[in-house]
């Protein structure tokens, strides 16, 4: 749903899956040699602020709820999982645009009491290439703790849109932080295409 104001701009979501580790595994832990059921229960909310013509800022918030049905002999793990983040966009002019993000992550597993987080720091820009077309980059350094080590790394993402008559069509590159069934937090390197009217 979205909630317009003069400034401000709401957006929430909810979202509710069951389905089979034949398919929530897939890309991720890679244990899709039983099959379990999976439950997932998400909540987002997405407000935005105009401050100015060029100036927008946001925020963002996220709880997952991830349990998987007789999934411990299989290496699957229930667990809880928390975003939080803040963002930027500056219109430098007509066509370019500069973003920031900064995101923090925490992975609540109650079967081991263990908390994992993460937190990352973006920096971009989004073009518009003329009429039809549109690219965005943004980079910056991740990092990944728990009680008993820290890994650093980097996350990414590159968006390339078309708007045609008819169609839009996209192409996203990325590499995020997310969760994983075993309990863990990981960076996680996608490639999609999107077509929409």
């Amino acid at each position: 749903t979205v909630r317009p104001d003069e400034r401000l701009t709401w957006e929430t979501d909810a979202q509710v899956v069951r389905d089979t580790t034949l398919t929530s595994e897939l890309g991720t832990t890679g244990l899709t040699q039983t099959n379990r059921r999976h439950e997932l229960l998400a909540l987002s909310a997405t407000p935005q602020w105009q401050m100015s013509e060029r100036l927008l800022l946001g925020a963002t918030a996220y709880w997952q709820d991830t349990h998987y049905v007789d999934g411990r002999a299989t290496g699957l793990i229930d667990y809880e999982y928390r975003t939080g983040g803040l963002n930027a966009k500056f219109a430098w002019n007509e066509r370019l645009s500069l973003t920031a993000d900064a995101d923090y992550g925490q992975l609540l597993v109650p079967s081991s009491d263990s908390v994992r987080t993460s937190e990352s720091l973006r920096v971009g820009i989004d073009y518009d290439l003329g009429l039809r077309w549109h690219a965005s980059i943004a980079a910056g350094p991740s990092r990944m703790r728990s009680s008993f080590d820290e890994e650093r790394g980097e996350v990414y993402s590159a968006h390339v849109s078309r708007k045609g008559e008819r169609f839009q069509l996209g192409s996203t590159v990325s590499r995020e932080v997310s969760p994983t069934g075993q309990g863990l937090l990981s960076t996680r390197d996608s490639l999609e295409f999107s077509t929409h009217k």
